[in-house]
């Protein structure tokens, strides 16, 4: 349900539905086994009042297909217990199935409608739509602009503040920023970006969680370790 909330709503919904799942989590077995019930009480209702599930508009086959397709593409990222973005590149393909399709019968029936409601109704659906999407590819530009600003920040301020490093330095990160919003900055990839400073392949990168934690490991390491520390904004200082 998760992936079908990302696919309508866009990356609002993440933060909502990572609430949810933790919270019924440890309910996983009780809810899933309601679910099974719901399903077969619904069956048995439809056969008991011989209401029939088939499809009898050509559309409505395009749309059980579409969520067949994307249920299919989305199987080997259930396990992962998470959803992002990146998972739903093929299965969207169904949801674009989907929408056209109800949109192919939307439309046949607003033919019959009046000649003000041909024009009002499509209007209204086409402006809703333009807007929440525009708002939220606006709100995504501004989350990937400021996690590419605290990159940018932090490489700079090795190259200006930090240029003689000396090689075969250890170098310790406390609470190295993971994403902003849903916009990632260092989930991996820092040791990568400062090779590409210092080109020094002796030189060695740890990540911690506290001051605490990295001043017991400067402690292990010895000399030639410094320690680094990211601020609730990203900002990077290093600690004396």
């Amino acid at each position: 349900m998760g992936y079908y909330g990302l696919f309508i709503f866009g990356n609002i919904i993440l933060p909502f539905y990572n609430n949810i799942r933790l919270q019924t989590k440890i309910f996983a077995l009780p809810l899933g086994i309601l679910v099974i019930f719901v399903i077969i009480g619904i069956v048995f209702f439809l056969k008991k009042r011989k209401i029939s599930i088939t499809p009898k508009h050509p559309s409505w086959t395009l749309v059980l297909y579409g969520f067949i397709f994307s249920f299919i593409c989305l199987i080997p990222y259930l396990g992962l217990g998470n959803i992002t973005e990146r998972y739903t590149f093929l299965a969207s393909v169904g949801e674009v199935i989907v929408v056209i399709a109800i949109a192919q019968m939307l439309f046949m029936n607003i033919k019959k409608q009046s000649f003000e409601k041909k024009f009002l109704i499509p209007g209204a659906i086409i402006t809703v739509v333009f807007f929440s999407y525009f708002g939220l590819l606006n709100k995504e530009k501004s989350e990937w602009k400021n996690s590419g600003m605290v990159t940018r920040l932090t490489l700079a301020y090795f190259r200006v503040e930090e240029p003689g490093l000396t090689a075969g330095s250890t170098l310790i990160f406390v609470n190295v920023p993971i994403r902003k919003a849903n916009a990632w900055i260092f989930p991996v990839g820092l040791p990568d970006a400062l090779w590409f400073i210092y080109r020094d392949d002796t030189q060695k990168v740890y990540s911690v969680k506290t001051i605490d934690e990295a001043k017991s490991l400067a402690k292990t390491l010895g000399n030639q370790t410094y320690i680094f520390v990211f601020d609730k904004d990203g900002n990077l200082s290093k600690l004396e």
